[in-house]
């Protein structure tokens, strides 16, 4: 049918049953000539779960045994490879439970927490710096005025970062 046809309710009522009955999209396009937008739209306000097709219930009948393996120390992957099922699903469903995720089957390591030296001289922003100088240089003026540019930027950075790192170490002292 061309596009923009209008379909008639029991055409519309046909597209949702065959969804609903597991068919899937691409053969619904081609069975009734109509887009996968349409059919998405007259399968949501038919109150239908997109997710009625055959191998999504196949995955919903698959949850329990997904949790009881995760939930006895398995990974993701492990998990996936045992059911055949992808990785992302297993993921899926154990996000959607609200489980905690586990790396590697085994509970998150915690690392401890080490503090990090308090560096006393910092080198300005090159890259923003850099960037500025381009903008400049792009915009017509010389080489020598961006050089000068450039140079004051890096001498007030300098002060800047310089101040604010002895007040930091004030503070800590």
């Amino acid at each position: 049918m061309p596009k923009g046809h209008i379909f008639t309710p029991e055409q519309r009522a046909a597209v949702v049953k065959a969804y609903a009955a597991g068919m899937k999209t691409e053969q619904i396009k081609a069975k009734f000539n109509v887009s996968a937008y349409s059919v998405r739209q007259w399968v949501r306000r038919a109150g239908v779960p997109l997710s009625s097709h055959k191998a999504a219930q196949e995955i919903d009948a698959l949850k329990p045994q997904i949790l009881k393996l995760y939930g006895s120390g398995m990974g993701l992957k492990a998990v996936a490879v045992k059911l055949k099922i992808s990785p992302y699903i297993v993921s899926n469903i154990v996000d959607q439970v609200g489980i905690t995720r586990l790396q590697g089957g085994h509970e998150p390591k915690k690392r401890p927490r080490t503090a990090q030296p308090i560096r006393t001289t910092h080198e300005p922003n090159s890259s923003l710096r850099d960037y500025i100088a381009g903008e400049l240089r792009d915009s017509g003026f010389s080489d020598k005025a961006t050089q000068l540019v450039r140079e004051a930027m890096e001498a007030e950075l300098k002060l800047v970062v310089d101040s604010v790192v002895k007040k930091a170490l004030e503070a800590l002292s």
